[in-house]
């Protein structure tokens, strides 16, 4: 992990600015997976080539590559991924800005959430359908037992977006001596997760950045690379995420997201495929950042 920080124990009255400007989020979900260990066949695989018991495992596509259920599975992919783009780790938990999490991630989550259940309603509707088809594909191996009802199977699906609070300070009656004891586990805890939290912060810069500067090096249409619209957008994403995780006001980070701006002002996906000399330019930036940081 890339880790450019220089931390000490942070004081304790600066934690409820934490609590206040973030909020936790769980995303939680489940897919039907679709397939089942044929015990009966794997033993019948494992007698035939004469090897020990429980050295082979069958198992059974129990709707042989449905195209519905393949699309509900590459969807909830991408929107974890999107999820764990827009937060951060904090404890076991994920955190986000309460004004990212209110204006942008709600509403795309929601969307999302929208999107998925009329994937996975559409999927039901065809279900019985599709298990007839099926019989026909696995022929031998088919097994309607293996198959749960439409009631059933509906229960498999699961989408849930919960805020959740972060942890304010405990108090308690207690000796002094075992306060100051407790109080001193209590800053050194939260000051290791602040460091894991800004870690993973230049982790993703460092990531988009070394990304941008590969793609970007390039002399001309001879040796062309090509590149996503998404590079700049990442790359982009990181200013405010070093704002709202520069959570010690390290100066590092700041110079680091200053610097940032000032290589994306006016940087766009077409012009650094069309102008040759823009595109050295905003690469010589990138890179001085790196370098500015040892990467």
């Amino acid at each position: 992990m890339v880790t450019k920080l220089d931390l000490t124990a942070p004081q304790l009255q600066s934690i409820p600015t934490l609590q206040t400007s973030f909020i936790g989020v769980d995303f939680s979900f489940s897919v039907w997976t679709g397939r089942k260990k044929d015990k009966a066949v794997s033993a019948e695989v494992t007698r035939s080539k004469g090897a020990k018991d429980n050295t082979a495992n069958v198992t059974k596509d129990l709707l042989a590559g449905n195209a519905q259920l393949e699309a509900i599975h590459k969807f909830i992919a991408n929107v974890r991924n999107e999820h764990y783009e827009l937060t951060q780790p904090w404890a076991s938990m994920r955190v986000i800005k309460n004004d990212v999490f209110f204006n942008k991630y709600t509403p795309r989550m929601n969307a999302h959430g929208v999107t998925f259940w009329a994937m996975v309603q559409g999927f039901l509707d065809s279900y019985e359908t599709d298990v007839s088809a099926a019989a026909f594909s696995l022929g031998g191996l088919f097994d309607r037992d293996d198959y749960p009802s439409r009631d059933v199977l509906a229960t498999k699906f699961r989408f849930v977006i919960a805020p959740v609070p972060i942890a304010t300070d405990f108090r308690t009656e207690i000796m002094d001596e075992a306060a100051k004891y407790i109080q001193q586990e209590y800053t050194k805890h939260y000051g290791d997760l602040i460091l894991n939290a800004m870690g993973d912060a230049w982790d993703r810069l460092h990531a988009a950045l070394a990304r941008m500067s590969e793609r970007l090096d390039y002399v001309g249409k001879e040796d062309k690379k090509i590149f996503r619209d998404s590079l700049v957008e990442n790359a982009r994403e990181m200013i405010d995420l070093l704002a709202d995780f520069n959570l010690t006001g390290d100066d590092s980070m700041e110079r680091a997201r200053v610097k940032l701006m000032d290589a994306l002002e006016g940087v766009t996906p077409e012009a650094l495929r069309e102008d040759d000399y823009f595109r050295h330019d905003v690469k010589r930036k990138v890179d001085s950042i790196l370098k500015d940081l040892a990467w």
